[in-house]
C-alpha cells in the first residue's frame, strides 16, 4: 500500500475517469446483454422461423485437456405449433396447458400471433414422457419436435472460459463466442420444403470440437481454495490462474463470483464478463519484479545496488512512504525486493528514466491485450512520459504498480516472462480443434519476445526465492518457490482509499524448473489487506495441491535423479 498525500486528489481524480471510461465500456456490453437478448433467453417461446428443408448442423462440443466434457449438446422435446393447421386456438390451448405446465392464456396468445408467421414455438425443455403424451392428444397444427439444446455437465466450472449459447443458438463470452464459427458447423438442406430434390441436396457439416488447455481437476482445485479465500476475508471478489509458464497455455481461469452456464436466462449479466481479462486494476507491488528487471538490464543497478532508506521521500511536491513507514537503512536490492520498500523502486526508476522505464513496462506487455483466445479482453492503461499531463509522480507511483491498470492476465504473462527464462509468451485456451480424431488445429506456443536476458534470470529468481522466504505463507514445503506480494490500493473519485485494497500474489515452481506459475488476486479483502497476509496464504495451499496432481517432484528427488544421470563422455556402466 501506497499512502499518498491529499495533494494528489486530482490527479487520481483523472485516473478514475480513465477507468470510468473502460468501466463505461464493459458497462455497455453488460448493458447490451440485459436489454437486448436477456428477455429472449428467458422465454420458453421465443419465435422462430422455420426454415423449409433445412438440416440443422450440431454444435461441437468443448473438452477439458484429459478428455472431460465440459460442453456438448443433448436433444430436448419442444412443442410447436403449424398456425396455419389451427383452427380453435382456444380449445388447443385449453388442452394443451395441463400437458406442457403453462397457463393456457399465454398458449392462446402465441396460437393466434398477428405478425404474419406461421410458425411458432411453446414450450421447450420437455422430457419425453410429455412429448408423448402431447404426441398422443393429437391436437390440430401441434407438432412434438427434438432439438439440441446446450448443456455443461460440470455446472459452473470453468464458467467465464466456457462462455454459454442461448435459446435462439447465439453464443455469449468465453470460447463459446470466440469460436463459434469452428463450433457452429455449416447447415445444410434437402433442396426443398416438403420433398427432398436430389440435385440441391446438401450434408449438414457438424461443428469441429475444442480441447481446452484447461484440466477441470486444477480448475476446480482452483475455484474450491478461491472461494475460501474471498469468504474467509469477506471480500467482494477475485480471480486466480494457473499457467504454464514455459507456453502460456492456462491450466485454470477462475474467478468469484461465477454462474452456471446452464441457467444463463436468471443469472444477472454483470456475471457473465470474465474479470481475468476484463476487469483492470492497478497491480501494486507485483509491478517491482518488471521494474527490478528493466534496471538489471539497463545494467543501471544489480542486486547488490544499495541506497539509504528513510522511509519516504518526495516526488513532485508529494511524499511517497514505504507501506510500513519504516526507516530500514542501508538497504540492496534484495532486501528492497524482500520487504517490498516503494522507496527503493522509485530509485530504481529514476536512474532508468522514463524512455527505459516505459519500454520495458510495454515490452513485458502491459498496456496492450495478451491476444488470449477469449472474447473480452481489454489493454489495460499506461500514461507514459508520452501523455498529456504525465509527470514525476507517474514514474514514481508506475515503478510501485500504482498510477496504472492492468488485467490479471497480463500480470500473470508477466511473471510468467521471468519464471521461463525471460520470454514473453502469448496464453491460450485452447489446445486443439478437433473433427472426430481429425486434429484440424493443434496450437503451438508463441514466443512474442525476449524480455529478460538468459544471464539476468539467475538474479531475478534469486530476488524473488528471497521474498517467498520473507512471505513464508506463500512457501510450499520440499519446493523452491518465487514469487512477488501486492497490496495495491484502489482509486476513487476522492483519491486513495486506504480501507480498499486488492491483495495478490503470484509466484511459481518450482524455480530451478517451473512447471506452474500462480496468480491470486482477492478483491476488498475486510479482515486483512496486505498480499502476504491474504493471497500468499492460498498460493502456498493451491500450489501444493498442483504439484501434486501434477507429480512435480520435490527439489531433493529432482536433485538426486540428476546426480545418478550418467555424466556426458562418462562411464555409463
Amino acid at each position: 500500500m501506497t499512502p499518498l498525500d491529499r495533494q494528489t486528489q486530482r490527479r487520481l481524480a483523472l485516473i478514475f475517469s480513465v477507468f470510468g471510461g473502460f468501466a463505461l465500456v464493459l458497462a455497455l456490453r453488460l448493458g447490451y446483454w440485459q436489454l437486448m437478448p436477456h428477455a429472449d433467453l428467458q422465454a420458453a417461446d421465443s419465435a422462430a422461423k422455420l426454415q423449409p428443408g433445412q438440416i440443422k448442423a450440431g454444435r461441437g462440443a468443448i473438452y477439458d485437456r484429459t478428455g472431460l466434457l465440459l460442453a456438448g449438446d443433448v436433444a430436448e422435446f419442444i412443442v410447436a405449433a403449424d398456425l396455419r393447421a389451427v383452427t380453435n386456438a382456444a380449445d388447443v390451448a385449453a388442452k394443451l396447458s395441463p400437458l406442457v405446465g403453462r397457463p393456457a392464456d399465454e398458449l392462446r396468445a402465441g396460437l393466434e400471433a398477428k405478425d404474419g408467421r406461421t410458425y411458432t414455438r411453446l414450450a421447450r425443455n420437455l422430457n419425453e414422457a410429455t412429448a408423448n403424451q402431447v404426441r398422443d392428444a393429437k391436437l390440430p397444427g401441434i407438432l412434438v419436435e427434438t432439438e439440441a439444446k446446450r448443456v455443461y455437465p460440470m455446472g459452473s466450472t470453468a464458467a467465464h472460459v466456457l462462455g454459454f449459447v442461448a435459446a435462439d443458438g447465439k453464443a455469449y463470452t468465453g470460447v463459446e463466442e470466440y469460436y463459434d464459427n469452428a463450433l457452429r458447423g455449416e447447415d445444410g438442406t434437402w433442396g426443398g420444403a416438403l420433398l427432398v430434390d436430389p440435385t440441391r441436396f446438401r450434408a449438414p457439416r457438424d461443428g469441429f470440437d475444442l480441447v481446452l488447455t484447461i484440466d477441470a481437476n486444477i480448475q476446480r482445485m482452483t475455484e474450491r481454495e478461491l472461494s475460501k479465500a474471498v469468504e474467509a476475508q469477506d471480500a467482494a471478489g477475485g480471480s486466480a490462474i494457473v499457467m504454464d509458464p514455459k507456453t502460456g497455455a492456462i491450466l485454470a481461469m477462475a474467478s468469484v463470483p461465477t454462474y452456471d452456464p446452464n441457467r444463463f436466462a436468471t443469472t444477472p449479466p454483470d456475471r457473465f464478463e470474465n474479470p481475468v481479462i476484463s476487469k483492470l486494476y492497478e497491480p501494486g507491488s507485483v509491478l517491482k519484479a518488471v521494474t527490478l528487471a528493466a534496471a538489471l538490464e539497463e545494467g543501471v543497478a544489480s542486486l547488490n545496488t544499495s541506497y539509504d532508506d528513510v522511509g519516504y521521500m518526495r516526488v513532485g511536491g508529494v511524499t511517497i512512504w514505504d507501506w510500513d513507514r519504516v526507516a530500514h537503512g542501508r538497504v540492496d536490492m534484495r532486501t528492497m525486493m524482500r520487504l517490498s520498500l516503494n522507496v527503493g523502486a522509485v530509485h530504481l526508476v529514476q536512474m532508468l528514466g522514463p524512455e527505459r522505464f516505459y519500454k520495458h513496462l510495454r515490452d513485458f506487455g502491459f498496456g496492450a491485450p495478451t491476444g488470449i483466445d477469449l472474447t473480452g479482453e481489454v489493454g489495460g492503461l499506461i500514461r507514459d512520459y508520452k501523455s498529456q499531463g504525465w509527470g514525476d509522480l507517474d514514474l514514481a507511483t508506475n515503478a510501485f504498480g500504482q498510477g496504472m491498470a492492468a488485467t490479471p492476465i497480463q500480470v500473470i504473462t508477466a511473471m510468467a516472462a521471468i519464471a521461463n527464462g525471460g520470454r514473453l509468451v502469448q496464453p491460450y485456451v485452447v489446445q486443439q480443434i478437433r473433427q472426430g480424431d481429425r486434429v484440424i488445429k493443434d496450437t503451438r506456443p508463441i514466443a512474442v519476445r525476449q524480455v529478460v536476458s538468459p544471464q539476468n534470470i539467475p538474479a531475478m529468481h534469486e530476488a524473488l526465492v528471497g521474498v517467498v522466504e520473507q512471505a513464508v505463507r506463500a512457501s510450499v514445503p520440499g519446493y523452491t518457490i518465487g514469487g512477488k506480494t501486492g497490496s495495491s490500493q484502489i482509486p476513487t473519485d476522492k483519491g486513495y482509499d486506504d480501507e480498499l485494497t486488492i491483495a495478490s500474489f503470484a509466484g511459481f515452481g518450482p524455480v530451478a524448473d517451473p512447471q506452474v506459475v500462480i496468480l491470486v488476486k482477492v478483491d476488498k479483502p475486510v479482515h486483512r489487506q496486505l498480499g502476504s497476509e491474504v493471497a500468499a496464504p492460498f498460493f502456498g495451499v493451491l500450489a501444493r495441491q498442483v504439484f501434486d496432481y501434477l507429480g512435480v517432484p520435490p527439489d531433493n528427488v529432482r536433485l538426486a535423479a540428476e546426480n545418478r544421470k550418467p555424466k556426458p563422455g562418462g562411464d555409463t556402466q
